[in-house]
């Protein structure tokens, strides 16, 4: 599902006349679709197709406006668990990122920070 809809958002980004084909179909599956909840595996790999970074996720939407998007990096020099990775939580007004590996939040108006990403599927 991830997949499918980070395919059409790079379609529609490298070629804008896809966005007027795509966007029946897509608006009509998105518009019946109210919650959303997935989990991922992200890997990383070297021009040669050595996977040389992991990390776990959860994607969780609830519509309108309002999505918590959390990763983990896995492996034994990256470390894991809830004391790594990172967080980002959309409440409908606000985007708040949470680097777990600085000790650091930033919050921004989720308008600016979302208007020209996946997130604003």
């Amino acid at each position: 599902m991830l997949r499918f809809l980070l395919t059409i958002v790079a379609a529609v980004a490298l070629a804008p006349h896809v966005l007027a084909a795509a966007a029946t179909p897509l608006d009509a599956y998105l518009d019946d679709m109210k919650t959303l909840r997935a989990t991922f595996l992200q890997t990383l790999a070297d021009a040669h197709g050595k996977e040389i970074d992991r990390s776990t996720g959860t994607l969780i939407v609830s519509r309108p406006g309002k999505f918590s998007w959390e990763i983990h990096p896995q492996g034994v020099d990256k470390g894991s668990g809830a004391d790594s990775g990172q967080l980002m939580v959309a409440d409908g007004r606000n985007l708040w990122f949470l680097d777990r590996d600085l000790q650091q939040v930033t919050v921004k108006p989720a308008d600016a920070a979302l208007s020209a990403t996946p997130a604003m599927l």
